[in-house]
């Protein structure tokens, strides 16, 4: 079974800063999945540093369409993906001036252009990682057909794939 959105179902947990806190929320969150998911064997768990607060977060997915192609699709990323639905599609290949065109569409980027003096993020470097992303996925078409990072946190210069997600062919 796929969990979709992990923290409605208590499958994220931040701020642990012990051991002992770690076994603790490990078993708890167990019982959690295992009441929701009867079926469930996968004892695994993924544990990572977290990840300073960005400037914004950016949803981009790609998807093989047998009617389009690859279609890039980029927006407002995390949680505000639905509340805002702020999206933008692109057919692929594409080029970093046309992913920057993308990108000023969407609602948040005047949060990534520095709103009220905050720290901006570079378009620029931030469209042709993205440009990179495409040429990857496109580079290994035969192995996926969906692509999703959700949310993509944006730094100033770097940005950080919090999750993120390939479905591949059987």
């Amino acid at each position: 079974n796929k969990i979709t959105h992990k923290t409605e179902f208590g499958a994220v947990v931040t701020n642990i800063k012990s051991e002992g806190k770690l076994i603790e929320e490990m078993d708890k969150m167990s019982k959690r999945l295992h009441d929701v998911h009867k079926n469930t064997k996968d004892e695994s768990f993924l544990i990572e540093e977290t990840a300073p607060l960005p400037i914004a977060e950016l949803l981009v997915g790609i998807l093989a369409d047998s009617q389009f192609g690859l279609t890039l699709t980029l927006g407002s990323g995390g949680i505000n993906t639905e509340i805002f639905k702020d999206t933008v599609s692109l057919l692929l290949p594409t080029s970093a001036e046309d992913i920057e065109d993308s990108l000023k569409t969407l609602l948040i980027y005047p949060q990534m252009r520095g709103f009220r003096g905050t720290t901006k993020v570079n378009i620029s470097k931030l469209s042709q990682e993205l440009l990179n992303v495409t040429e990857f996925f496109q580079q290994n078409r035969e192995k996926y057909y969906s692509l999703e990072i959700n949310p993509l946190f944006l730094y100033s210069d770097n940005i950080c794939a919090i999750d993120a997600v390939f479905e591949a062919y059987n």
